[in-house]
């Protein structure tokens, strides 16, 4: 019984865990929709601001900038994954023990 309670914490303990990481990064990401919707609006505008001369701005800029909150969206979600991971590695290695300790 002493293993099963011993498993019972374990996933509890790792189940916090990934639940942590996993709020944190939503944080994060939702942060960086902030940028990408306000980014968006503010180009939006100037381009439909700048009509001089049949000229509709340069949206190059926008989509220069949308690639590079790309870019920090990916990273976002590279680093949840790989803490993930971390924290998954060890919880299978405690499970590991605890299996081992009934012998």
């Amino acid at each position: 019984m002493d293993i099963l309670t011993a498993n019972s914490i374990t996933t509890i303990k790792f189940t916090t865990k990934i639940e942590e990481i996993n709020i944190k990064y939503k944080k994060e990401r939702e942060n960086l929709k902030k940028v990408i919707v306000e980014t968006a609006r503010s180009h939006t505008e100037q381009i439909l601001a700048d009509n001089t001369d049949d000229n509709m701005g340069n949206p190059g800029e926008l989509c220069n900038k949308l690639t590079e909150l790309r870019l920090q969206y990916n990273a976002i979600v590279l680093k949840q994954k790989q803490e993930t991971d971390v924290a998954m590695n060890k919880y299978k290695s405690e499970i590991t023990t605890n299996m081992i300790s009934i012998k």
